[in-house]
This record gives structure tokens, C-alpha cells and sequence, in this order.
């Protein structure tokens, strides 16, 4: 891939592929590092019970384990160029951490990626230090959890702003998506089942918003090639949740979805044109 982007979980996965980590490395954060990142000591549950009192989960454990992936890297530090998600929780506004912009390049790879991945109640806000300034940063997922189109825009602007002209193929891969809420006429708190379903329905009707817009721009020949690779989880299934069970259910899931004909045949069409370039 020319450029990676990404948000939330994506977002972290992103910069350690752009950092030269292989795909099955970063699989290896989830299955492996579950506990470190999630884990409670006894302290904390006695303290904050459930999470009531702040953050469930101390940012600790999260960092140290980012930090084993990328040391004291830099977002400058990559063989791909890297842009990631985050939202400034004072403001709500979209705040990118991109290893091509002057004033975000130098942030740690550390920082980036725990901004990116601050998902509200789970762990607490990151401070990140760009050289124009400094924000409180909560996750990218909070308002753009799908980045296909940030990421087309941003791209865009890119290659404009270098004077070339590029046709851009995109491929798009989400994390899994539940069936949505059916809501009765009235919709009222209980149409949702419990209000904490609310958050969850329009995060998936902005998620579903993009996707209608990439396939527009696809269809007018603004993308060149777009494939937009998604499968949906017949359960709930919690962020923090790290059990075996768990993951080899979204490792089948994922499986049995990379292996389908759109996926393929997206990766012919990009060994062509890679062949293509060589002439």
C-alpha cells in the first residue's frame, strides 16, 4: 500500500503496519497482549468499581505495550506514510495525526496511537503535543469510526498539493458491525432496548453514511477501484473483551471474509497495476 490510515483500533493497527510490522504481529498485539492492556488489579476494582468513578481501565498497560511495537518512534518513523484519527474532546472537532503534515509529524508513534485508541469510559483522554499546540484527545471513533472518507480527502489534497495527478484504489476494512436496532415508531429510550444503545446506533449511521458516499465517489470515477470489506457478528461483543472464545470467533469470521471474491479479486487488481508500474 502507498498510505495507510486508520481510527480507534484501526488506528493503531495502522501505524505499526506503517511502521514495518507484519499483519500477523499486530494479530499478535490482540491475542497475546489482551491482558496486559485490559487487565484490573485489585486496587483499581476496589477504587473504581465497573468504571464508575473515571476510566476503567488504567492507560498504562495500553502504553506499555504500544511502546514494545515501537519504541520511541516518531510518526516521521515509517516505510508508509500513516494518518490517524483522533477527536479533541474539548472541541469535538477531527484532529489528524499524519506522518506528512509539518505540524504532527514529529508526535510519538506512542502518543498517536494511544490518542487514537482512547475509546471514552474504557481509558482516559491523551494529551498530544504538536508543535502548534497541545489537545486533550479522545478516540477517533467517537465521530468518525469508519475514516474511508478522511482518508480520500486527505490523500486527495496530497497528491494536489505535489502537482499529481493519481487515481486512487481503496481498500476499506472494517472491525465487524452487529445488525442495527430496529426502532418501533416511537423510538423512545425503551425503542432502543437501554439507553446505551443510543451511542452505538448513530455511530453505526454515520459509519454506514460514509460507505454510501465512497460508493458514490467510486461510481462517479472518482475512485478508481474501491472495495469496502465488512462482516457482520451475530453477538455483542465487548471492546475489552479478550477471551479465547471471543477471539477465535473474529479470527474465523475475518477468515472466512478475506477469502471471498471481492476481496481477491481487489488484490489481482492490485498486483496488476503494481506490474503495471514496472514497465
Amino acid at each position: 500500500f502507498d498510505r495507510i490510515y486508520g481510527t480507534s483500533t484501526g488506528g493503531l493497527a495502522a501505524i505499526l503496519l506503517a511502521r514495518g510490522h507484519t499483519a500477523n504481529e499486530v494479530l499478535n498485539l490482540y491475542v497475546e497482549e489482551g491482558e496486559v492492556i485490559f487487565g484490573r488489579s485489585t486496587w483499581d476494582m476496589i477504587t473504581n468499581p465497573g468504571g464508575l468513578l473515571g476510566a476503567a481501565y488504567n492507560p498504562e498497560g495500553l502504553e506499555s505495550v504500544i511502546k514494545k511495537y515501537v519504541g520511541d518512534a516518531t510518526l516521521s518513523d515509517v516505510q508508509v506514510p500513516v494518518t490517524v484519527t483522533s477527536v479533541n474532546s474539548k472541541t469535538g472537532s477531527l484532529q489528524l495525526l499524519s506522518s506528512e503534515d509539518e505540524e504532527t509529524k514529529d508526535v510519538s508513534m506512542l502518543e498517536a496511537g494511544r490518542a487514537t485508541s482512547a475509546a471514552p469510559t474504557y481509558f482516559p483522554a491523551k494529551t498530544v503535543k504538536t508543535k502548534t499546540g497541545e489537545y486533550l484527545a479522545v478516540d477517533g471513533g467517537v465521530g468518525y469510526n469508519n475514516p474511508a472518507a478522511i482518508a480520500f480527502e486527505h490523500a486527495r489534497d496530497h497528491y494536489k498539493a505535489h502537482g499529481r495527478k493519481v487515481k486512487i484504489n481503496m481498500l476499506s476494512l472494517g472491525t465487524g458491525s452487529e445488525e442495527m436496532l430496529q426502532l418501533n415508531e416511537n423510538a423512545g429510550k425503551l425503542g432502543f432496548g437501554n439507553p446505551g444503545n443510543i451511542p452505538g446506533y448513530f455511530m453505526g449511521i454515520k459509519a454506514r453514511e460514509v460507505e454510501d458516499t465512497m460508493a458514490r465517489l467510486h461510481k462517479k470515477g472518482k475512485l478508481q477501484s474501491y472495495a469496502r470489506i465488512q462482516f457482520g457478528l451475530d453477538q455483542k461483543v465487548d471492546l475489552a473483551d479478550y477471551s479465547e472464545s471471543t477471539l477465535k470467533m473474529l479470527q474465523q469470521v475475518a477468515w472466512n471474509r478475506a477469502n471471498e471474491k471481492e476481496m481477491s479479486d481487489f488484490a489481482k487488481l492490485l498486483l496488476k497495476q503494481k506490474r503495471n508500474t514496472k514497465h
